[in-house]
This record gives C-alpha cells, structure tokens and sequence, in this order.
C-alpha cells in the first residue's frame, strides 16, 4: 500500500511539473511555486523544502525531491554535490554518516548485476550498482539493461509505450544515457559481469 502511494504522488509531482513547465515555456520554475507544491487527496504536496533530502508528510517511505546550493565565486562549496553531464544532481550525503537523520531517506539501493543462484554471484562491488528503487525493479525485471560499456538501454516494448510522465520521465527519458560511474576502477560495474547480464536482457526483448 505505501509502495502504491509513493507512486501515486510521485506520478502526481510529475504531471504537476509537467503543466507548469508547459505553461511557462521553461523547465525553470520560482521557488516559491515548487514550495507551494500541488493538491493530492485533498492534501497540500510542497515539490521541495528548507532541507536537501525533502520527504512529504503525505509520503509514507520515499523522498520526493533534493536539492543542493549554488557555490559562489571565491567561496568554499557548502557541499560536494556536483551536476553531471546529463544534467543530473549528485547528490552528496549530509557530513560522512550514511545513518545521519537527514540521509536515510536516501533514494538509492544495491543492485546485484549477477542475480541470486548465478554460479559468479557474490556480494562485492564489482557485482553491483547504486540504482533508486524504480530503476532496481526495471532492471531486475529485464526492463532496463545496462550495456558493458555502461550505456543504459530501456527495452523497446517499454521504450514505445504511453503512458504518462512516470514512464517518460523516469525509465524512457534513460534511454542511451550512460551510467555515473566511480572515479576509481576498482569500485566500478565489472564489464564481464554486465556483459553476462545484457544477454539475459536481451533475451527477455
């Protein structure tokens, strides 16, 4: 059932972002309209809060949004989050504890590349990936696959559907962008172990 809301409001978020942006001409919307948020079920949804990590009331487990600070120029950044070249937000844990109040909520789960019962699976980093909850599911579902040389593919049944902004923006919208991978080797996807995996999912297309 919360699994099932989180969606609801996150799929709700998205339709409300996507008539603002519409309405404006620009994916660059005030402050104060995204605090404002939406109604849900008769309740208020602010898109953002005062904090980096904001999780709604209404929202039973998952955060809704996180946003960052905007270093200025001759100061030391207040935080090591850095923009990808897709445009995406990396999001730096507050101070060095994972466990710290304002960083459970975190969106990002391990993922095994090799499944359970693969003759090579075992918990170490080469096997696995940081993914949210969604693109976990959709890869363990054959939905995304990820290509040895980290090239993400959505599968094409999926890639041609309908469906709204949920499918758009959050599994389609991947397709053909590349994995955000550590700086050191040693801690990134193994290409062998990924390899293996895009087999299966390209059977499973």
């Amino acid at each position: 059932m919360a699994n099932d809301l989180d969606a609801r409001v996150r799929t709700a978020a998205f339709n409300f972002l996507d008539a603002k942006t519409r309405r404006a001409g620009s994916d660059v919307l005030p402050r104060a309209l995204l605090a404002q948020g939406f109604q849900f079920d008769g309740r208020r949804v602010p898109i953002l809060g005062p904090q980096g990590i904001f999780k709604p009331a209404i929202l039973p487990s998952m955060p809704l949004s996180i946003t960052t600070v905007p270093v200025e120029e001759g100061d030391a950044p207040p935080y090591r989050d850095v923009i990808g070249h897709d445009r995406f937000l990396r999001y730096c844990y507050r101070g060095t504890d994972p466990g710290h109040r304002d960083n459970v909520a975190e969106l990002l789960e391990a993922a095994h590349i090799l499944p359970d019962g693969h003759p090579q699976e075992h918990p170490v980093v080469p096997n696995g990936m940081a993914l949210c909850g969604l693109h976990h599911a959709a890869f363990d579902a054959n939905i995304l696959g990820i290509r040895p040389d980290y090239e993400i593919e959505i599968r094409l049944d999926v890639l041609e559907e309908t469906d709204g902004p949920m499918l758009k923006h959050g599994l389609q919208e991947f397709h053909r962008e590349r994995l955000w991978t550590p700086r050191r080797p040693v801690l990134r996807p193994k290409p062998e172990f990924l390899e293996e995996r895009y087999a299966l999912f390209r059977r499973a297309s």
